[in-house]
């Protein structure tokens, strides 16, 4: 069980301040859920000032969401890795609470993550794979279900709408959906500003798409909107769990074992 202080000065570490909704409902969550009343947010978008006044400032950190990978690049994998080893050559608290870890694909990222995490205890993992890993670099952890699943479920779904909703994180995936997919009628859910990807995709079809942009709901209000679907197609992590808070029909485009990971999580749910 994680000792922490409820009270203390804390900092939330995550992919936070760049629009993407399934990062801030962890952060939102993690705050509710842990009963948080002393936070802040720390990402790569502050400047080095701010970083550095919380790393004197803060007690205790919590590192949320799927921050350890080299997909992206081994720049983005280093700079967290750095800065959660240096909170803790300042003596302060690190916490890895239900992340995710992986796909990792160099030495080099497996040397800087073991460097990382060797001296943080109580490391929380969200699905097999992040825990297997990690298990492959000799890091121990527990394996936990993500932070978006301790939202409630939907209580009343809405009146059904006969339309598939779909949810794709680049041009790329919604090529993908329409091969292996089939649907008729459908409307997009962004759960990243990615409002030009919803004009090309809009513009391929000859009937009105609607854009639901999760920024503008409170999350009962979400699931509630979401529950009007038959069923939801998606290549994004949070948004497979949304549905499923939502209670339609989850497909997943699994293109990464990320994706593929969240089937195994529904039973804990």
């Amino acid at each position: 069980m994680l000792q922490f202080d409820k009270k203390a000065s804390s900092t939330i570490f995550g992919y936070l301040g760049f629009n993407n909704y399934g990062d801030e409902l962890l952060a939102t969550t993690l705050i509710d859920k842990y009963g948080l009343e002393d936070y802040k947010y720390l990402s790569k978008k502050d400047s080095v000032f701010a970083h550095l006044k919380l790393l004197f400032i803060t007690k205790q950190v919590f590192a949320i969401g799927g921050l350890f990978q080299d997909q992206t690049s081994y720049f983005s994998l280093f700079y967290y890795c750095f800065l959660l080893r240096l909170f803790q050559v300042f003596g302060k608290q690190v916490f890895l609470i239900r992340v995710g870890v992986g796909p990792i694909e160099s030495e080099a990222s497996r040397y800087t993550l073991f460097t990382c995490l060797r001296n943080i205890p109580n490391i929380t993992v969200r699905d097999k794979y992040s825990k297997e890993l990690l298990a492959s670099i000799n890091i121990e952890s527990t394996l936990e279900k993500d932070l978006a699943w301790l939202n409630d479920g939907l209580v009343t779904k809405a009146k059904a709408n006969a339309k598939t909703l779909i949810c794709v994180r680049n041009i790329n995936d919604w090529l993908l959906v329409k091969e292996r997919f089939e649907f008729d009628n459908f409307d997009l859910l962004l759960m990243q500003k990615e409002f030009d990807l919803a004009q090309k995709i809009r513009s391929e079809t000859g009937f009105g798409v609607d854009v639901i942009d999760p920024f503008a709901y409170a999350l009962d209000d979400l699931l509630f909107t979401i529950s009007a679907y038959d069923k939801l197609i998606s290549s994004r992590y949070h948004a497979a769990i949304l549905g499923f808070l939502a209670k339609v029909d989850v497909k997943i485009l699994e293109i990464s074992p990320k994706l593929s990971s969240v089937f195994n999580t529904i039973a804990e749910a």
